[in-house]
């Protein structure tokens, strides 16, 4: 920021003095991932009229950003919400006026950002005056919509908006057709709980962080976990979306593997030999996908009127994406069977971007389809959709192959994948579902698939007033059941109610 500019004087008539003010900014520690906080102090003066002597008025004492206030000035009154995203090359000199109905002082001036398209925020300082006294009343930062955190729906320097909490899929399991104590509790495979992790301002799912050199501080590789899962969803005690209206979910993602052998992953190993109870996460190479994929869903949040808001939670892995419960999964390197239970708390519908095809098969155990007549085989690349926990999460609609907009990519390295841009709407007062994708920025949303629920013979079901909303991945099973991976990276996820049309 450049040096601080003076502001034009107040005239006061009954005290015979000048008012006058100059803005400073000070910065202090913050949690590690938002940078620093800033406050744009406004420095008060008192100038007598008789004999120009110059008094500061507020603050006090030498401002400090400090957890205590150690300076005796309170300095987070000023912190605007965004404090982390600010970038100005310029601010205006301040303007003070006087209210006499409250009578209140008001200074006013802008920051105008290096990037002339992020525009400016507007800053306004109420002050009383009395006794030679000022008390900051009320600090208020008008900030651009793509400022604001509170707006801000990308991940960029370790953000996430606090609507959402990211979490490793649940995976303990119970395991089928095996009642020996020895084998359970000894040579099952590990059941690790991956979140998602920030990587190069995106969030990256299923991947563990580790470190080659044996150092023992600083991980620098990562590679995919084959049977894992991650998800982001709303809060337990943020508001769920009306569906009377249109709820849209916009998110953009990589999704890809690594051509030929290039494809790393760690995979779960266990000593079968009844004895020993060595269990481990091994590094090697695996199919490179495309192996499950990522799943948009929607779900009832706990009843509003109790006193506990509970976090959904996903217990499962593979083909179920952690949406639907499965009875045979396959996991580990030596692909022993599991069951799941799914989503934790009501789930209404999900939409799986199904790189390997399984979500509406009934493989693995998942249940089969919501009416006799219909019959769904694996296809690679389609969109699946699942209905609620009344109809037992049963397969209601699978697409053809999308290659308008490409779901997966295989690619020689990692900065050879290509972003796409992906919604997804529950429209008409929550019973269809329509898919979008686009190529880029700016390229045009290509309808990809649309599911009308009402509209499906025997399909009963009730749509709550609200619901919450998700998005998952897993990695897991891939063709023929063999271990397998794929990258995915998440750059951005909003949900948003539309006014129904």
């Amino acid at each position: 920021m450049p040096n601080s500019i003076q502001s034009d004087y107040w005239y006061i008539d009954e005290t015979n003095e000048f008012l006058v003010c100059e803005v400073n900014e000070i910065t202090g520690p913050s949690n590690p991932c938002l940078g620093q906080t800033r406050a744009f102090v406004p420095y008060i003066y008192s100038i007598d009229r008789a004999t120009n002597v110059k008094t500061k008025l507020y603050p006090i004492n030498d401002p400090q950003i400090t957890d205590e206030s150690a300076s005796g000035f309170d300095a987070f009154v000023l912190v605007p919400d965004c404090n982390s995203d600010f970038n100005f090359s310029e601010i205006t000199k301040p303007l003070i006026s006087y209210n006499e109905k409250d009578e209140l002082y008001n200074i006013s001036f802008l920051g105008k950002y290096t990037d002339k398209n992020d525009g400016v925020t507007l800053f306004n300082y109420i002050f009383q005056y009395v006794n030679e006294q000022v008390k900051i009343v009320r600090s208020i930062a008008i900030v651009p919509e793509a400022k604001k955190l509170s707006k801000k729906y990308t991940f960029e320097n370790g953000h996430i908006n606090t609507e959402f909490f990211i979490e490793g899929n649940s995976s303990h399991a119970s395991f089928l057709g095996v009642t020996s104590e020895l084998f359970t509790s000894i040579t099952r495979p590990v059941s690790y709980k991956v979140k998602p992790v920030h990587h190069n301002n995106d969030l990256r799912f299923n991947f563990v962080n580790l470190d080659y050199g044996h150092t023992g501080t600083v991980a620098n590789s990562a590679l995919p976990l084959c049977s894992s899962g991650g998800y982001i969803a709303q809060r337990g005690n943020d508001l769920a979306y009306r569906t009377d209206n249109c709820i849209r979910v916009d998110f953009t993602c990589k999704s890809y593997s690594l051509s030929g052998e290039s494809q790393l992953g760690m995979v779960q190993m266990t000593e079968l030999d009844g004895v020993s109870a060595a269990r481990w996460v091994e590094a090697v190479t695996l199919s490179a996908g495309p192996a499950e994929g990522f799943c948009v869903f929607f779900y009832e949040p706990t009843q509003e009127d109790s006193t506990v808001f509970e976090d959904v939670d996903l217990n499962g892995v593979n083909s179920s994406l952690g949406y639907c419960p499965a009875s045979a999964i396959q996991i580990g390197q030596d692909r022993l069977p599991a069951a799941y239970t799914g989503i934790t708390l009501p789930g209404y519908v999900a939409i799986a971007f199904d790189l390997n095809g399984n979500f509406a098969t009934t493989a693995e155990g998942k249940s089969g389809y919501y009416t006799d007549g219909l019959t769904i085989s694996q296809t690679l690349c389609t969109i699946g959709i699942r209905g609620n926990k009344v109809n037992d999460y049963k397969a209601l609609s699978q697409s053809t192959a999308i290659t308008a907009v490409p779901l997966h990519e295989y690619v020689e390295a990692a900065g050879d994948a290509t972003y796409k841009d992906f919604r997804v709407e529950l429209t008409k007062q929550g019973k269809e579902i329509i898919i979008f994708g686009k190529l880029n920025i700016s390229s045009d949303y290509i309808e990809l698939h649309r599911l009308d629920m009402s509209r499906l013979p025997g399909y009963n079901f009730t749509v709550p007033p609200k619901l919450k909303v998700g998005l998952s991945s897993t990695t897991g099973g891939g063709t023929n059941l063999a271990p397998s991976v794929f990258n995915f990276e998440l750059k951005s996820f909003k949900v948003k109610g539309v006014k129904a049309t």
